[in-house]
């Protein structure tokens, strides 16, 4: 039987096209309507044919800066396809996941992916 915790998290999945650039593209941002808790993302990398970097960030101030949590290499053909970022990270401030390639894919690449989160409720207060 699931604990409290895990009959309140909430799943989101989606297919994200990534652009043939070398620019940082955004997959993702999950904005808040209350504070949560972001249990994690799941993002299948196997489309790609080139070398990524993952980053997910987080606006903790709603200011619009988002500062790096967490970055991931991803290696085509050497690395597991499937990527989790699991960082369990509360708060109110948007989540945006990112992606980078160092070469152009060749053509856009869809990545399907998948998160997680619990919704808590009202900002606690200071």
């Amino acid at each position: 039987m699931p604990n409290a915790d895990q009959q309140n998290i909430s799943r989101v999945t989606a297919i994200y096209a990534h652009t043939n650039s070398i620019t940082e593209q955004t997959v993702v941002t999950v904005t808040p309507s209350q504070y949560l808790l972001f249990k994690g993302i799941w993002l299948d990398l196997s489309n790609l044919i080139k070398n990524t970097t993952i980053r997910a960030k987080q606006d903790i101030n709603n200011t619009g800066t988002y500062l790096t949590f967490e970055t991931q290499s991803y290696h085509a053909g050497l690395s597991n396809p499937g990527t989790l970022i699991t960082r369990k990270t509360p708060g109110d401030g948007p989540i945006r996941i990112t992606l980078e390639s160092f070469e152009l894919e060749g053509a856009s690449r869809n990545i399907s992916y998948e998160y997680f989160y619990t919704n808590l409720g009202a900002a606690p207060t200071t």
